[in-house]
């Protein structure tokens, strides 16, 4: 059996920055933290991410809602720029990481890069089967490594998909797969970095999660545990892989320095 059918697009929610990611009562938190160089080595050594052109600039303790403060939860967010200085800052070129230490899980990371633009050429199953064997290494509580990926229906790679009813994969249910853009500061223009995005719940957190997979088949961005409020209908948990979020709350991180 296979399945998704073609949908139309889904018309574009704006977010508000200032009042998206505030938890539930408002209250968002960063602190230093100090940070062992071993540390950022057991964290990076299952990701696989290519660093070789970035430095980690930033590293802080940060709060993550996830419908329940884990206030116990040592969640760290790690950011690295370009080694050649170049598009340094908010709105530029970064690899961003959210971790939650005492855990050992990967709550998101994201890869906002120039050459990550262009049109996305691969077929919604492709983009299935990517998301799922990155879920089974790498949040292996929502998606079991030995489930079976399902067939898909064939439409064309631009096209969003839709299951009606939700496509059940272990843990998750699959909601829709769709393009998905971000745009970031490169030599001062505006670039777009591309993306198709795997959106899913998780029914037993009742929270939501996504990956986005990049033009060459690599994950670009990973979300998990997001908390949504349908009644306002904007995003609870801190966003803190998105730079216009954390401009528009004055967030400043802070300097690593390895130790």
């Amino acid at each position: 059996m296979k399945h998704g059918v073609r949908a139309d697009k889904h018309l574009p929610i704006y977010p508000d920055y200032q009042q998206w990611g505030l938890a539930e009562n408002g209250n968002i938190w960063i602190n230093d933290m100090p940070f062992k160089i071993q540390q950022l080595n057991n964290i990076l050594s299952n990701l696989r991410i290519d660093l070789n052109d970035y430095i980690l600039n930033f590293a802080n303790s940060v709060s993550y809602y996830q419908a329940e403060c884990n206030a116990d939860s040592a969640v760290i967010l790690l950011r690295f720029e370009r080694k050649d200085g170049s598009n340094q800052g908010f709105n530029g070129e970064h690899i961003s990481i959210i971790f939650d230490v005492k855990k050992h899980c990967l709550l998101g990371f994201t890869r906002m890069q120039a050459d990550l633009g262009g049109e996305i050429s691969l077929s919604h199953q492709k983009i299935l089967q990517t998301a799922i064997k990155f879920l089974k290494i790498h949040a292996s509580d929502l998606i079991n490594r030995d489930i079976t990926i399902p067939e898909l229906n064939e439409i064309k790679p631009s096209d969003r998909m839709i299951f009606e009813p939700e496509l059940c994969i272990d843990n998750t249910e699959i909601q829709w797969i769709d393009e998905h853009s971000e745009f970031i500061l490169v030599n001062n223009l505006n670039v777009e970095i591309s993306g198709m995005k795997v959106k899913m719940f998780l029914p037993e957190k009742k929270l939501w999660a996504w990956v986005i997979v990049d033009k060459n088949g690599q994950i670009e961005t990973f979300e998990r545990n997001i908390s949504w409020d349908f009644e306002k209908m904007q995003r609870k948990t801190e966003m803190w892989l998105h730079d216009k979020w954390l401009i528009s709350q004055g967030i400043k991180l802070t300097k690593f320095c390895a130790t």
